[in-house]
This record gives structure tokens, C-alpha cells and sequence, in this order.
């Protein structure tokens, strides 16, 4: 008798580790339509509208920038990243020989004033930023390069260089924006 219950335990418990161990089968993801990227049509559409408003920002940039340069008789250049920087006059281009700039890597202290394409503040920082870290968006980043510590210059950014398809308060998402942008100091 003993020996009978002690042969059904065991046969018990052998059965619970072998009914145990089998492994679940993966789920499918939930967000994905099954299809490979190349032929996924949702992501297909998706940048297809990312690149049309990509679109509709660089004109709506230029053309500010025309507007700006016909009343101030400033003149902008276009930045590999697709913002437009004011270009500097001969005095702040012989000043900036002598001056510090920004290095890879370095800390430097930053002033940024950001506006719509209108003319409305919407942000006023002042922050220690890491040079090339990406803090900042990549237009200040790009205008950074060639400034020098002290100086000033102004960015008109489309939104794709700007704060992008997300934003970040308090600028609203898909915003074209002017930085104006004052290198301060580098920081140890």
C-alpha cells in the first residue's frame, strides 16, 4: 500500500514537470501588418506625408527668408541640414579669428530664443549644452559650428530641423521656427 502511493505521487509529479515545461509560442506583433517595411503601405503613406510637409516647410522658410532679406538687407545662407543662417557681417567674421568656438564635446553656455515664423516667442532658455550631444535641435547645433563665444545669430529652421513631428514644449509639433542663438561662454 505504501508502496502503491508512494509509485502514484511520483507518477503525479512526473506528470506535472512534463505537462510544465513546454514553451509558449511567441505572440505576432500588434502593431505591424505582417508585411515587410519595403511593402508595409501604412509606413510607405506615412512617409510619403512626412516628405510632402517636408516639403511645404522649406517653402514656407524660403520664402520668409526672401521676405526678411528685401526689408533688412540681411542675407541668409542655406545650412547642409536645411535651416538658414544669417550670414555675418566683415567686423563680427574678423572678430570670430580671435574668439573661442565651440569643439566636440565641449560644455558651453547657451541662450536660445525660439519664435514662430510670426514673430511669437515661444521659448526662452538659457542652459549648458554638450557640443555635437544633440540637446538642442540640429539647426542650432549646425549654427553653432561657426560661431564664436559672445556672439549672436539667427536660424530660420523648418520643423524637420527644428523640434520635429513631436515638438517639445511649449513648441507645438511640425513648427517652423527662427532661433536666435547666443553662444555665451564655454563652460569647464
Amino acid at each position: 500500500m505504501v508502496r502503491s502511493t508512494k509509485l502514484h505521487i511520483l507518477f503525479f509529479a512526473a506528470l506535472l514537470l512534463l505537462s510544465g515545461c513546454h514553451k509558449t509560442p511567441p505572440q505576432k506583433p500588434s502593431q505591424r501588418s505582417g508585411q515587410e517595411l519595403a511593402t508595409d503601405t501604412t509606413i510607405i503613406s506615412l512617409m510619403d506625408i512626412n516628405r510632402h510637409l517636408a516639403e511645404l516647410a522649406d517653402a514656407k522658410v524660403a520664402a520668409y527668408v526672401d521676405s526678411v532679406q528685401r526689408v533688412t538687407k540681411d542675407t541668409f545662407a542655406l545650412m547642409s541640414c536645411g535651416g538658414w543662417k544669417r550670414r555675418r557681417h566683415i567686423e563680427e567674421r574678423r572678430a570670430a579669428l580671435f574668439a573661442d568656438s565651440p569643439q566636440y564635446r565641449e560644455r558651453w553656455e547657451v541662450k536660445l530664443k525660439t519664435y514662430r515664423l510670426d514673430g511669437r516667442l515661444l521659448s526662452d532658455t538659457k542652459g549648458t549644452y554638450i557640443v555635437k550631444h544633440y540637446d538642442l535641435p540640429i539647426a542650432v547645433e549646425e549654427a553653432m559650428e561657426d560661431m564664436c563665444a559672445g556672439e549672436t545669430s539667427d536660424v530660420v529652421a523648418p520643423w524637420y530641423t527644428a523640434y520635429g513631428f513631436r515638438g517639445k514644449k511649449p513648441v507645438p509639433p511640425y513648427e517652423n521656427v527662427v532661433f536666435k542663438i547666443t553662444l555665451i561662454e564655454k563652460v569647464n
